[in-house]
């Protein structure tokens, strides 16, 4: 059940990647236009009122919203612990262990996982790192960074996710600028 769960994120997460294909390349600098109020689960934040609407729907046992912008696209995943239903996972770290170890399936491929410098966001301090993500049918690579951190009821997942080397300045500068507005 965990490699479907890690399966159906992957496939996510190239979903994302691709809808950004041949987009506007990294000139917009979102920090400066309106911000509007969203929600995934009982988490609270803002994005660039410029994205548009979000794509919100239940990934398993996951909230999850996407959106795809410019040159990248951000997916943020909730899991809520506190419920009786199934988990696939029984906490934080057991849900990162697919990229920890680089897993490897017909269906996505996680390579050079690398620690970056932990943030805290809303309080909490953030696991934050970065991973190769391999489609295997068409061998196209994304570049993901991931800030993870728990909440009182559950686990938090931001992933944001590009088809070229690394994140753009102005993608990384409207990533921080939404951590920075997150609230549980």
């Amino acid at each position: 059940m965990k490699k479907i769960v890690a399966c159906m994120m992957g496939f996510v997460l190239a979903a994302g990647c691709l809808s950004g294909c041949g987009g506007k390349d990294d000139t917009i600098d979102y920090t400066k236009g309106a911000w509007i109020d969203h929600s995934t689960g009982p988490v609270d934040y803002e994005v660039p009122q410029e994205w548009g609407e979000a794509f919100d729907y239940e990934l398993l046992d996951m909230d999850t919203t996407t959106y795809s912008v410019d040159d990248f696209s951000l997916n943020i995943f909730y899991t809520d612990l506190s419920t009786d239903e199934f988990h696939i996972y029984s906490n934080l770290d057991e849900s990162l262990t697919p990229y920890v170890e680089e897993e490897k399936t017909d269906d996505y491929s996680y390579s050079e996982y690398t620690e970056l410098s932990h943030v805290t966001i809303a309080g909490e301090e953030a696991r934050h790192f970065s991973y190769l993500n391999q489609d295997p049918e068409d061998d196209s690579i994304s570049y993901n960074e991931v800030f993870a951190f728990e909440t009182e009821d559950g686990y938090m997942k931001i992933t944001a996710s590009t088809d070229q080397e690394k994140l753009g300045k102005n993608s990384m500068k409207t990533l921080k600028k939404l951590l920075g507005t997150i609230s549980v």
